[in-house]
């Protein structure tokens, strides 16, 4: 029978709404059935009112509604429909779709009449039905998506794909159709590459800027392969992803980044950047100039390579604090820091050190400058200072010291203290009376203690080819920048060694006999060219002021002796005047000669004198026995016996009679001639 006016479906079927084989519902355009006839029923094992509580899969929903907005042009075939509350019940079904007329004209519905698929079976509407499935969901992606024959042929084709071909091209591209009639002239050379490397099995991936309209835009390529269950290459999936915006922002930071790098690679000092890790990731050219290194043989290297060794256990500490305060540092200023060379040696460095951040990591932009030069020419300034220091103050000690023997110990110490030197010590050429010739230290200052068992014999083979007894032999000075490196110091070498002498300089004192002064230093290659021509001028204003004393010494002896001879003279005159006196008698005579022949003498203060004649004896007033003593005898005609006796109450320098002097001899025994003549005379006169 028709189904009653009141059903929910007008004009029904009465042979659909009986079959008892073919399937059929009404579905509202939710996807919910509205009404189903008894196969339908039937073949889910549920009742009417069950089914009409019952949707389509949630899978299957995108599908209908697809199915609904075409229904109006044509048949939509394959839809899958399959049992909500009961999964186990896996129904495959065949359906034709078409509009149902509806009273409510807001409500449209759809008529589906199905038919079976058996489960299990390679059917082909079953394939194309999951086909169908696959189509929509590569329908629902932004990417544009197509499957390509080897012989160019489209075999599958998504709706953003079509799209895009149309946009470009202005033509709709189908299955069947040949790709290469769509192809973007910008993107023709792209797919040959992509397309010819996934034939031979490969798959590829490219990037590339297109432009239209004068606007350019980036692309994503990958060229996949397709095979089937038998590895046939079915075809060749080609996929195009938008990157415009993702690319700009990496082109935008790599040109950032680029620019950076060329700011490092032109800044005039070696800039590094390390990681958290301490390593270095990026280091200019100049790195190669200051340390030797070329700038990828530091990468991934960890940054303390280029820090002594004797430094790298506190460097830690360092990298440590600076990532907690991550604030500007600058290291080394006011206080050079040392960096290590690839050939080992170290140099003199100042840092820069500023943390930042990028893609999420901290960073350290390294700056160095090599500052050896500065500091070398710092050392240079203080040593020169130093060494014109030091000849000032000598140059001071010479205008202020009265002798000789003053001179030598405080120039001594005057080099130890203001030089900064380990020892000083001043040695002369040895008197002919020494057999072994043996050089002994005249002064000395600083670490004395190195010539306790100090021996330099001019005739020992060994000794006497050292650097002082070659200096007393040729004038010239001997300058020993490492004393392990010299033959010559091999007799001397552990003592210095003892005593931490590691460099020397022997100058000459141009002196008379010659001298040297010896100057020693605690470190290796102490005497440079400047240091030794300082050194060298003052030894020379040593030399020059040692004979001006002697100058001077000779011009006092010579004044002094002058005196001492106008003395004598005066003596010897005072003495002819007493004798010629014929109202004086003898006796009057020796007692007035006793007193005042001391007057001639050296030291009168301290002179006495005796004239002994006939028995009688006439003294100075403090005339006294003494061991400093200077006798001359006279005898008369008439056999009578007579002396001069000249005393010193006190120890004298030794001179060339004892105390007395020879000049002092002749004064003596002339007084005594002058007395013996005055006496022959005067008792001549009185026969």
């Amino acid at each position: 029978m028709p189904p009653e006016n009141d059903s929910p479906v007008n004009s029904w079927p009465f042979w659909l709404e009986n079959s008892q084989f073919t399937p059929a519902a009404i579905f509202n355009r939710n996807g919910k059935i509205i009404h189903s006839n008894s196969a339908f029923q039937n073949a889910f094992q549920h009742t009417k009112k069950i089914l009409q509580e019952i949707a389509l899969h949630p899978d299957d929903v995108l599908l209908f509604h697809t199915a609904l907005k075409q229904l109006q042009s044509e048949k939509i075939r394959h839809l899958l429909l399959r049992h909500v509350t009961m999964p186990n019940l896996y129904k495959a079904v065949n359906w034709e779709f078409s509009v149902w007329p509806q009273p409510d004209e807001n409500e449209p519905a759809v008529l589906g009449i199905g038919s079976f698929i058996p489960e299990n079976e390679n059917n082909p509407e079953l394939i194309k039905s999951a086909d169908y499935k696959l189509k929509a969901i590569l329908d629902s992606t932004t990417d544009t998506i197509a499957l390509i024959a080897p012989d160019y042929r489209v075999l599958c084709v998504n709706e953003s794909m079509k799209n895009a071909v149309f946009a470009y091209r202005g033509k709709h591209v189908n299955p069947g159709d040949d790709c290469r009639e769509f192809l973007i002239d910008e993107k023709e050379e792209v797919f040959y590459q992509v397309f010819s490397k996934a034939l031979q099995g490969e798959p590829t991936e490219m990037e590339r800027e297109i432009s239209r309209n004068g606007i350019a835009k980036w692309f994503h390529y990958r060229a996949t392969p397709i095979y089937d269950i038998g590895k046939k290459l079915i075809g060749i999936t080609i996929t195009a992803k938008d990157i415009d915006a993702r690319k700009k922002a990496e082109l935008a930071l790599r040109h950032s980044e680029e620019k950076f790098r060329k700011i490092v690679e032109a800044a005039p000092n070696p800039i590094l950047i390390i990681d958290k890790s301490m390593n270095i990731t990026l280091a200019n050219p100049e790195v190669e100039r200051v340390f030797g290194y070329r700038p990828e043989e530091l990468i991934q290297q960890p940054v303390k390579i280029l820090i002594p060794e004797r430094f790298q256990e506190i460097h830690p500490e360092y990298e440590k604090k600076y990532f907690t305060e991550q604030n500007p540092v600058r290291m080394g200023h006011n206080r050079h820091l040392t960096g290590r060379k690839k050939n080992g040696d170290e140099i003199s460095i100042e840092i820069g050190l500023n943390l930042f951040e990028l893609d999420k990591e901290d960073f350290i932009l390294v700056t160095i400058q090599d500052i050896s030069h500065r500091v070398l020419s710092a050392k240079r300034l203080e040593k020169y200072n130093r060494e014109l220091s030091l000849l000032n103050s000598v140059n001071d000690i010479i205008l202020t010291t009265r002798s000789e023997e003053e001179l030598y110990p405080a120039i001594c110490k005057c080099i130890v203290e203001k030089g900064k030197y380990k020892l000083v010590w001043v040695c002369f050429y040895p008197s002919a009376d020494d057999p072994e010739q043996v050089l002994k230290p005249h002064v000395a200052a600083g670490t004395t203690e190195y010539l306790d068992n100090l021996y330099i014999s001019l005739k020992d083979p060994h000794t006497s080819q050292g650097p002082t007894a070659t200096v007393l032999r040729d004038g010239s000075t001997v300058i020993t920048n490492n004393v392990g490196n010299a033959a010559y110091f091999k007799p001397w070498l552990h003592q210095a060694r003892k005593f931490g002498i590691q460099a020397s300089i022997v100058l000459p004192l141009k002196s008379e006999p010659r001298g040297t002064i010896n100057i020693y230093a605690a470190g290796i290659d102490a005497f440079d060219e400047e240091e030794a021509n300082i050194l060298q001028r003052l030894a020379n204003n040593v030399s020059l002021a040692v004979q001006g004393f002697r100058i001077k010494k000779e011009k006092e002896k010579a004044s002094h002796l002058l005196g001492e001879r106008m003395k004598e003279l005066a003596t010897i005159y005072q003495v002819n005047e007493l004798l010629q006196d014929d109202n004086q008698s003898i006796e009057s005579v020796f007692q007035k000669m006793s007193g005042m022949i001391g007057n001639g003498w050296q030291y009168p203060e301290v002179c006495e004198a005796k004239i002994e004649f006939n028995g009688s004896s006439y003294t100075s007033p403090s005339y006294q026995p003494s061991d400093f003593s200077q006798t001359a005898h006279f005898k008369t005609q008439d056999g009578k016996k007579g002396l001069i006796e000249i005393v010193y109450t006190q120890c004298m320098p030794d001179e060339f009679e004892g105390p007395f002097l020879k000049e002092e001899r002749d004064l003596i025994n002339t007084l005594a001639e002058s007395v013996q003549t005055h006496y022959n005379k005067k008792s001549h006169l009185s026969r």
